[in-house]
């Protein structure tokens, strides 16, 4: 909380001996000051008539005088749309000013006119507070921007008031005359710096409106120029299409009349930077420019009509003229020179005669302010322009200082001055010192009471007097959810949160006139939106000079409180009615064992018509029916207490079993407690009573029951467990205990198959099934599913489920309503299952088996005879001759069919011998040559093979005998009818649910798919086809064997095979192979997006090309990356800064040292710094697989993926 503070009281009056050395120093020196002054004044008063007559000195720099250019006046605290202040006479009458300004904060015309409002306001006899804010219209076009500014304005001055408001320029008056009335009702406007506009049509409004119109002499400065330059004849104009600017064009071009005869006239309003100095370039010497104040947007920056023009002059030794004096001192000539300065004080002026009382529409309107001769003299010289050509009394800047000019006098003057501003000085310098030792004071005592406020659990804020908050504690900010710096200096509206803006009321109003203290009752929203019930507490607080400098409120949240008596008052009101009417009996009894008080249930238990004959009964009647009562705690029924026999948190309960009066036996179940007095001395015990006489016979027989179920249920092996309605367990058998690995059925109680199993998925499944058996109420049989134990083993088991039904009947009703619970039954078939496919897959290997051994020989000696026909006829040919080419053809078939035979030999035991890095395509091209030279003309082959290479490690004898067996299928299927062959390979991502599915490693992968429109197969054979042997073909077409070997072919390349089949539409086979890790990443980039990252790259690469495009495709990735051509270059600049780069990646061919060097000589440099190898030859990977810092390699050609794959997989290697 910020306050002025006062020394403490009787500071002022310690003795001198008390005083911090600068405050004696400045005890002495003080009554020396007008010794020292005296002289000092009476000298200069003396010299001063001595002088000679003041002449004015050049200002050595600056684009105007003080005449032009603005004063400094106070700070303004500065908002994102303006700025606000206090003006003028502080005990004078408030007046509120608002200053629309057309621009921005920044550009100079408008600034100047804003100082020269200033400066007149600051000598009125007002308190004024002065509101500016900012319109932009430089910056954004106004039609663009007039509904944002009129929705601002309108919610920011809803409640604001304005005495009268002063615009300066076209945009903010054509504003005010469409919006005045509707934003700003009744309130007067005074203008300046209007353009193009006459007075008659701003009368014609009919609104009270007033001011100064910027009406300025071109002809005058268009003929000073053609007479200080006769030879000019072209001149061009450089403005833009603004509202303002398009008003001072016409303006211009309005005055040029006259020179119609004289002058070319050009005008430029569109074009770019480049574009308007290649144009000022570009013109002849007789050309001369007039310049209006733009601010442009060009080539998307924003360039000010200083900095355009010092452009222009930068880029032609032409003239340039114009007529505002703030462009003086940036490259123009001069002349007749308006001022903002001057418009804001004829501004000004008018104001305060509107302030004073009088109409605005009474002042007549000023056609045109005062405009001076004013020149640059660094101009005059470029253009060699004599002074004597100018007119009398001209204004020059830039002169050059004439200091020898001084004489005697002026100089002791000067000196005299030093010595008086010295001593001022040292006596500042002296009061700044205890200034800041005051200040710590100060800031001591404020944080202090700031950490005091945190301290304070209530919410408490104040406010200064025009409504601003001040300050507020963590409590508050706590409570609204607010951020303390969002909301200081702010109105209560303006915070956010509904319930900071319900604490200004009618009582802040009240308080600031009739200062005190106020406190109400009210309601407001918490932090989660609910009401809260608040006492306000609101008192005011004054400043050091005894006014009202704002309020402290207090928010006292009694919300619990109020909600507490609300809930016992309702309880209160309950309990005399629950006690009457409830089933269970409630009692009051002294220590002695005399009744108090009953309800009618505990009469009706002990045997008594009513409470009444209860109370009246003998004395002692509880201690006789039920004993003394035991209120100590240390009884074999006592319950769990609170503490010792003095608790008053004992709790006693007790079985008691009652002879009634009029004869029969009840058994109750009573629960009390005692209540003490002050002492600790037992006041009463009171307690209920609740009648347990069925439910005792019951549990007897029940727990008969229980332990003879129990008994069986556990000496069987099978797992047995009930669940009730909602599938919670209720009991199981030991067998289940033992698989789930619990000890007792009391920990099984009330659990969940999601808390009981560890697999998500499984508990699901087991859910799912329960469910459908309790809706249904039909029970399930033999049903086997697959769960993970707990001791993480894959389970076969074998269900039977029951529903157990209520005693109402003996089916479920359709909705299920009978069902209670339900019984499940679970035998572990694992070893079953298990024995039962090992025994079909050793049935299936042994047939194939059988089969290869017994006719290996007999082949293995027909393919040595063809191979050697083969040979020998072809060294009996020519080798270019197309037989020799069928003959080679067929040594490679005979070769293949050799290796063949080999394969399936080693069919049931798959072996990667033979796995070589393969291209698919070369495989699948080879094949389908032969394939398509065999079909009939009825058959039509249609392939789809992706350009780039799809590399697997495979077989490519494996590869190509499973595409040959599929395409043999498809055109056996298809010879009679003909039809279409597909033949399709593609790369394609698989994810992890595929992948699962597919049974492989997610990744890239090859898809070959072999498809037919032929007859299809059968639904009910689907399951069978790959099985050995097994056919649908005639005795000699077929064996049986072909889809048995493509799926041993695939499963043995850790692939998959899937079919489907629509008869005649669509027969397909589709085979999934893994793709080799590194070509993986060659897939088409639409499939997968590259990963991004923000780490630095030493990129390494003699190739003019990639040292150019590669860092590109990096830094689109996110990456920071340096380039170097030279890999000693590229160490030189690592070793200087190892810390600068987190990844190298480098070529493995270059001329000065080769990839492996670098990387040798980059780990003696940084050990930790990973690198990428890209190279395509052999050599490169054998020397990386040896590199201990050389982490991927990276074969060309790569693209974006693969690049952007490898430096994420390293990343994610080293924990990155």
């Amino acid at each position: 909380m910020h306050s002025s503070h006062t020394p403490p009281d009787g500071a002022a009056h310690r003795p001198a001996t008390e005083h911090s050395p600068p405050c004696r120093l400045r005890a002495v020196l003080a009554p020396m000051l007008p010794l020292l002054l005296a002289p000092m004044l009476v000298l200069t008063l003396c010299l001063a008539p001595a002088l000679p007559p003041f002449q004015p000195l050049a200002l050595p720099t600056g684009p105007a005088l003080a005449w032009a250019a603005p004063a400094e006046t106070p700070d303004t605290a500065n908002s994102t749309t303006g700025a606000a202040g206090s003006l003028g006479a502080r005990e004078g009458a408030r007046k509120s000013v608002l200053y629309l300004n057309s621009y921005h904060n920044g550009y100079s015309w408008s600034d100047h006119i804003q100082e020269g409002i200033r400066q007149t306001l600051a000598e009125s006899p007002y308190s004024i507070v002065f509101q500016v804010e900012y319109m932009d219209s430089k910056k954004f076009h106004y039609q663009d921007t007039v509904s944002t500014l009129y929705a601002l304005y309108r919610d920011k001055f809803r409640n604001k008031k304005f005495d009268i408001i002063i615009a300066s320029d076209n945009v903010a008056v054509d504003f005010l005359l469409q919006f005045g009335e509707e934003l700003f009702p009744g309130v007067p406007i005074v203008f300046c710096g209007l353009n193009d506009v006459q007075p008659e049509s701003l009368r014609a409004t009919g609104r009270e409106i007033t001011g100064v119109l910027e009406n300025y002499d071109v002809a005058y400065n268009i003929e000073l120029a053609l007479r200080l330059n006769p030879q000019l004849r072209r001149m061009v104009i450089i403005g833009d299409d603004s509202v303002t600017g398009a008003a001072i064009r016409n303006q211009v071009l309005a005055q040029l009349g006259p020179f119609k005869d004289r002058l070319e006239v050009k005008e430029w309003s569109e074009y770019s930077l480049e574009q308007m100095l290649d144009w000022v370039r570009d013109q002849t010497p007789d050309t001369f420019f007039y310049f209006v104040p733009i601010y442009r947007d060009i080539d998307g920056q924003f360039y000010s009509a200083e900095e355009l023009l010092e452009k222009v002059h930068a880029a032609s030794r032409a003239p340039l003229f114009s007529n505002w004096a703030f462009l003086l001192g940036h490259g123009i000539v001069g002349g007749k020179l308006i001022s903002g300065v001057r418009h804001g004080e004829m501004a000004a002026r008018m104001a305060l005669q509107v302030l004073s009382g009088i109409r605005a529409s009474s002042i007549p309107i000023v056609d045109q302010a005062d405009q001076a001769y004013m020149f640059d003299n660094n101009e005059l010289q470029r253009l060699f322009i004599s002074r004597s050509q100018l007119p009398p009394d001209s204004i020059i800047i830039n002169e050059p200082s004439r200091f020898y000019e001084l004489n005697k006098q002026v100089f002791w003057t000067i000196m005299v001055s030093l010595v008086i501003l010295s001593v001022t000085l040292v006596l500042l310098v002296m009061n700044i010192l205890e200034k800041r030792r005051v200040e710590g004071k100060i800031k001591d005592q404020l944080s202090f009471l700031r950490s005091l406020m945190d301290t304070i659990p209530i919410p408490i804020y104040s406010k200064d007097a025009d409504g601003r908050v001040r300050e507020c504690n963590v409590a508050f900010e706590r409570f609204f959810g607010v951020d303390r710096e969002a909301l200081l200096g702010r109105y209560e509206w303006q915070a956010g949160p509904e319930g900071v803006a319900m604490l200004r009321d009618a009582s802040d109003t009240g308080l600031m006139h009739e200062p005190g203290v106020a406190s109400y009752e009210t309601t407001l929203p918490g932090p989660e939106g609910s009401p809260h019930s608040i006492i306000m507490h609101k008192a005011t607080y004054r400043n050091s000079r005894g006014a009202v400098a704002g309020l402290v409120g207090v928010v006292f949240d009694y919300t619990d409180r109020k909600k507490a008596e609300d809930r016992l008052r309702a309880a209160e009101e309950k309990y005399r009615s629950l006690f009457e009417s409830s089933p269970l009996g409630i009692f009051r009894v002294t220590p002695g064992g005399d009744y108090l008080d009953a309800n009618p249930a505990m009469a009706r238990m002990s045997g008594y018509s009513s409470p009444a004959a209860l109370l009246a009964s003998d004395a002692g009647t509880f201690a006789r029916l039920h004993g003394t009562p035991d209120i100590t705690g240390n009884g074999p029924d006592a319950g769990t207490g609170a503490g010792s026999g003095a608790s008053q948190d004992l709790v006693v309960s007790f079985d008691s079993s009652v002879d009634r009066p009029g004869g029969g036996t009840v058994t109750m179940h009573l629960t009390m407690r005692p209540l003490r007095d002050e002492q600790g001395n037992v006041r009463h015990i009171e307690g209920y009573a609740e009648d347990i006489t069925q439910r005792k016979a019951a549990e007897r027989a029940l727990s008969a029951s229980q332990r003879m179920l129990q008994l069986v249920l556990d000496n069987i092996p099978q797992f047995v467990y009930w669940k009730d309605r909602d599938l919670k367990y209720m009991g199981a058998n030991k067998s289940f205990l033992g698989f789930v690995g619990l000890d007792s059925a009391e920990a099984l109680l009330g659990r969940t198959d999601e808390e009981l199993l560890p697999a998500a998925e499984d508990a699901a499944r087991v859910h799912d099934d329960d469910t459908a058996v309790v809706r249904s109420g039909q029970p399930r049989y033999q049903t086997k599913i697959t769960i993970t134990s707990p001791g993480g083993e894959a389970v076969w088991l074998e269900t039977n489920r029951v529903p157990l039904l209520s005693d109402r009947g003996g089916q479920a009703d359709s909705d299920g309503g009978e069902v209670v619970g339900l019984l499940t039954t679970a035998e572990d078939v694992t070893q079953r299952i298990r024995l039962e496919r090992q025994l079909l897959q050793s049935q299936k290997m042994e047939a194939i088996g059988t089969l290869a051994g017994g006719i290996s020989h007999d082949f293995n000696n027909i393919l040595t005879s063809i191979i050697n026909s083969i040979e020998l006829a072809i060294s009996d040919i020519a080798a270019d001759s197309l037989t020799c080419n069928d003959l080679m053809r067929a040594l490679k078939a005979a070769q293949r069919g050799s290796r063949l035979v080999k394969q399936i030999l080693t069919f049931s035991r798959p072996s990667v011998e033979g796995f070589v890095i393969t291209d698919i395509n070369e495989v699948l091209t080879e094949a389908l040559v032969l394939i398509k030279a065999s079909l009939p003309r009825n058959i039509e082959i249609r392939k789809a093979i992706p350009p780039r290479p799809s590399v697997t490690r495979a077989d490519p004898t494996q590869i190509h005998q499973v595409l040959m067996n599929l395409c043999t299928n498809s055109f056996q299927a298809l010879r009679e009818t003909g039809g279409v062959l597909d033949v399709n390979l593609e790369q394609e991502i698989l994810s992890d649910e595929r992948a699962l599915e597919l049974g492989m490693e997610a990744g890239c992968a090859l898809r070959l798919t072999v498809a037919d429109d032929g007859p299809g197969i059968a639904p009910e054979i689907v399951d069978k086809i790959f099985d050995p042997f097994f056919t649908t073909k005639g005795k000699t077409e077929g064996t049986g064997l072909g889809l048995a070997v493509v799926h041993g072919i695939v499963k043995g390349h850790r692939g998959a095979v899937r079919v489907s089949s629509v008869p005649w539409r669509r027969t397909e086979f589709e085979i999934y192979l893994p793709m080799h890790a590194q070509d993986a990443c060659l897939i088409d980039p639409a499939l997968l997006a590259p990963e991004t990252g923000s780490e630095r790259i030493l990129f390494v690469e003699d190739d003019d090309d990639q040292l150019h495009t590669i860092p590109r495709v990096l830094e689109s990735l996110g990456y920071t990356v340096r380039a170097f051509k030279n890999p000693l270059l590229a160490l030189a600049a690592a070793r200087e800064h190892p810390a600068s780069f987190d990844l190298v990646i480098t070529d493995f061919d270059m001329p000065e040292a080769n990839g492996l060097e670098l990387a040798r000589k980059m780990g003696d440099i940084a050990p930790n710094m990973p690198i990428i190898l890209v190279s395509g030859r052999e050599v490169a990977a054998e020397g990386a697989a040896v590199a201990g810092n050389i982490k991927a390699m990276v074969h060309k050609p790569y693209n974006r993926n693969i690049l952007a794959d490898a430096i994420r997989r390293v990343f994610a290697r080293l924990g990155s």
